[in-house]
């Protein structure tokens, strides 16, 4: 009986050069996706806000405060750091309160705090590179991976 070979085949990609240079390209270059995911985000704030808001909805917000988070981590920005946590923490604790009654409830404190962060992640949509955004991406799947990351259909604690 022959072995089995446990090597994984690596990834080919298939143009570098012109990977290489997307990566750098600035992410404001792809106006249609990045509008379309600034809606998506500003129309969860705006349902939140209403009391209206879904597991789904809740789920999008807390994705952008992560990559918002590593985004503001790599970048070195303490004050930005500072508005990553702080809407991060509010989400966490909306989160806390309607995880069992699936009514999210939004406070004043929470709600600028949630505001400034929606406001930090379209400023950095708009100043990054399609390879910061990559990078940010991969360090937030390895975390969510390892469990340092909470969904809001997972577990609470």
């Amino acid at each position: 009986m022959r072995k089995h070979c446990h090597r994984r085949p690596v990834p080919q990609l298939v143009n570098p050069l012109m990977y290489v240079l997307e990566g750098q390209a600035p992410l404001a270059s792809h106006k249609d996706q990045v509008r379309v995911l600034k809606i998506k985000n500003h129309t969860s704030m705006a349902v939140l806000v209403r009391g209206e808001a879904t597991t789904d909805d809740m789920d999008k917000l807390i994705s952008m405060s992560s990559i918002t988070e590593v985004l503001a981590l790599q970048l070195g920005a303490g004050e930005v750091s500072a508005i990553a946590h702080a809407g991060r923490d509010a989400l966490l604790e909306i989160a806390r309160r309607g995880y069992e009654s699936r009514r999210f409830i939004v406070r004043s404190e929470e709600w600028h705090a949630l505001n400034a962060l929606l406001d930090l992640h379209d400023a950095l949509m708009d100043t990054i590179t399609v390879l910061e955004l990559e990078q940010a991406n991969r360090v937030v799947l390895a975390k969510r991976r390892n469990g340092a990351l909470m969904k809001l259909t997972g577990e609470m604690k």
